[in-house]
């Protein structure tokens, strides 16, 4: 059967974009793997930023899901350095650190059991290297 979109899903250059301010989960199979086709996921809510962000940098380490930086809608010009988590199965975003340098849109990167963040801000800045597990910046 061939896929098809809602009307309400097609985008239009005629229309203004709308901001969303929500987190959508997708579920990953069971370790099993699925049971005679029987895992059939689909993108359920997730818990809401605290804060409304866009030009945010995320990145999954472990089970943890990690929200780095950004924009507020309505500065539109003050970078965030706020690090955000949510560990598999919380129900609210825990925010565990501060990067040095604040960024929009930067490059995130698994480096080990680290982060390297890379870029998002005006000038050169250094590339910050994050320990989630000791919520530690250098």
């Amino acid at each position: 059967m061939p896929f098809r979109k809602n009307i309400s899903d097609i985008k239009s250059p005629y229309c203004k974009p709308q901001t969303i301010y929500s987190v959508e989960l997708f579920p990953a199979a069971p370790p099993a793997g699925a049971q005679g086709g029987s895992f059939n996921p689909k993108w359920i809510p997730g818990p809401e930023l605290p804060e409304p962000l866009y030009g945010q940098s995320t990145a999954t380490l472990l089970d943890t899901i990690y929200v780095f930086g950004g924009l507020h809608v309505m500065s539109r010009t003050e970078r965030k350095t706020n690090v955000w988590a949510l560990p598999q199965g919380a129900q609210e975003w825990h925010i565990i650190g501060q990067m040095q340098t604040a960024r929009s849109r930067p490059v995130v990167v698994n480096y080990g059991y680290q982060m390297m963040i890379v870029g998002g801000c005006d000038n050169s800045c250094a590339a910050e290297l994050f320990t989630p597990a000791i919520a530690q910046f250098r």
